[in-house]
């Protein structure tokens, strides 16, 4: 069935009467799908065109299915792409391109100058790429000063870990800058859990 409700120009598609929620809900129309039937059957909007064909096989489609996942899935060679921006004021960049039979999943594969970031629970640039000077920053640094900028919070040591756990302890080595004022860098290992220090040069350059 096919219904528009005129009082708030709501639409509804397939089994379902009045559209849900209403316009009221979000101040804007609301086109709703809805399909019963069998446990395994789900709402779906799909794309064909004469170049897919218009099988059950072809074209994409975004679903909603019923192990309660939304299914975003293209049937044929090509991927997904999404832009951002205006294409009026030529702004309409390619930020992300997923495509499992050439490129796999690539950010920013135009070459703009378009950054990524990764928040983690209480940092905002837990993973950051400069997009514009070719850098990456990991840790609490916004702004990587070199290639790769890896960075603790305000006046805390440095520690990246080569490590491998056996029996539930961390076995490995370990490359640590010093906290604080003080220069300098330790190398180490852990044994059994234990972080022990092998060699370090101060600020001075003493080891």
């Amino acid at each position: 069935t096919f219904f528009i409700e005129g009082s708030t120009g709501n639409i509804s598609m397939g089994s379902i009467g009045t559209p849900v929620p209403s316009a009221s809900n979000y101040n804007s129309a609301c086109l709703h799908i809805s399909q019963a039937g069998s446990s395994n059957v789900g709402a779906q909007l799909r794309f064909t065109t004469g170049q897919t064909g218009h099988n059950a096989n072809d074209g994409s489609f975004i679903a909603q299915w019923e192990d309660l996942n939304v299914y975003l899935t293209n049937q044929e060679a090509g991927g997904w792409r999404f832009f951002a921006g205006s294409t009026a004021l030529g702004l309409n960049k390619e930020v992300l391109s997923m495509d499992s039979h050439n490129n796999g999943i690539v950010f920013n594969d135009t070459d703009e100058n378009i950054d990524f970031r990764i928040e983690s629970d209480g940092r905002s640039h837990m993973f950051f790429v400069d997009a514009g000077n070719n850098r990456i920053s990991i840790g609490a640094q916004s702004s990587p000063q070199r290639l790769l900028h890896i960075k603790e919070s305000s006046d805390t040591a440095t520690e990246m870990v080569l490590g491998h756990p056996s029996g539930g302890n961390e076995y490995g080595g370990f490359i640590r800058s010093n906290s604080g004022t003080a220069q300098g860098l330790t190398l180490g290992g852990y044994f059994n859990g234990t972080s022990t220090e092998r060699f370090k040069i101060d600020g001075n350059g003493n080891t």
